[in-house]
């Protein structure tokens, strides 16, 4: 960091640091970045603890790009969606599923998708319940990790 380099990057640079030293870390670093902006490429797994300071997001899985943009624009997309499968089905079709869970009558998905605000209308006119994927979740979903759930591990 104290080079100001045109191009920074740090590789996993809290390892071996508590939560309130990786926050002093984080807390230099946007200091820094404002008296000195510059591209800062940040490789880490801690994605929801850092997802406030990214203004872009590349998700690399085994050397290919599986997601690249505006982390904003990123979340605006990402959504889980739960409710009777019946009503459901029709509001997720077309659109990209990422996950999907069963429990008898009802479901759950895991959509990145545009989603307007008439289709989150009539989602809750179904009583559909939305709510957003954090970054963590979305990078899991689409690198085929595996999700621990009620105890197991679902995959």
């Amino acid at each position: 960091m104290a080079s100001r380099a045109p191009i920074t990057i740090f590789d996993e640079p809290y390892i071996g640091l508590d939560a309130a030293g990786r926050q002093l870390f984080y807390d230099v670093l946007i200091d820094d970045y404002m008296e000195n902006p510059r591209t800062i490429i940040l490789s880490t797994h801690l994605i929801d603890e850092v997802s406030n300071l990214l203004e872009d997001v590349i998700i690399l899985h085994k050397g290919t790009v599986k997601l690249e943009g505006n982390s904003e624009d990123i979340k605006n997309k990402a959504f889980y969606i739960s409710g009777m499968k019946d009503r459901l089905e029709s509001h997720i079709s077309g659109k990209k599923v990422l996950n999907k869970e069963e429990f008898g009558r009802t479901m759950a998905v895991a959509v990145f998708d545009c989603i307007s605000e008439k289709e989150k209308k009539a989602m809750e006119t179904d009583d559909l319940s939305i709510s957003t994927i954090s970054l963590q979740q979305l990078f899991i979903f689409l690198t085929g990790g595996k999700m621990i759930k009620r105890g197991d591990i679902n995959e």
